[in-house]
This record gives C-alpha cells, sequence and structure tokens, in this order.
C-alpha cells in the first residue's frame, strides 16, 4: 500500500492511534492527549463505533457521508 496524499496519511495514523488504544497501548494521560489530537484533526470527537469494532468507520468515509446531500422534497 502507498500513502500518495496528505490526507491518507493523517487517516492512516489516525486509525493506528485507535488500534493501539484499543489494545491497551497507552496510560490515561497519553490517550487523553492523542484523543485531543484526533479530535482535532477530525473535527469532532471519535466515533463511538471505532472503540467497540462494531460499524467501522474510517475518517474518508465519514467526510464522504458529511459532503453528501439527498433530495428529500
Amino acid at each position: 500500500m502507498s500513502v500518495e496524499t496528505p490526507q491518507h496519511a493523517v487517516t492512516l495514523l489516525i486509525q493506528g492511534v485507535q488500534l493501539a488504544q484499543q489494545r491497551g497501548a497507552f496510560q490515561l494521560e497519553e490517550a487523553s492527549v492523542l484523543s485531543s489530537a484526533v479530535n482535532f484533526l477530525t473535527g469532532g470527537p471519535e466515533l463511538e463505533e471505532l472503540d467497540t469494532g462494531e460499524n467501522e468507520t474510517t475518517t474518508e468515509e465519514v467526510e464522504t457521508e458529511d459532503t453528501e446531500t439527498t433530495d428529500d422534497d
């Protein structure tokens, strides 16, 4: 796999941090700092679904969902 854009690189790093957190790699203070950094980069709190392993959603998928429009009329 090659990383071709800065956005893709950030997405991979965020996924790596989330995986490491699920495996218990960080102490509470470290997790808090990393969570703040992820929130800053993604524009909001982390998705709770990522913590449980259910309904895994990548940052790219969330951004795509936010930009899609629907015609409800």
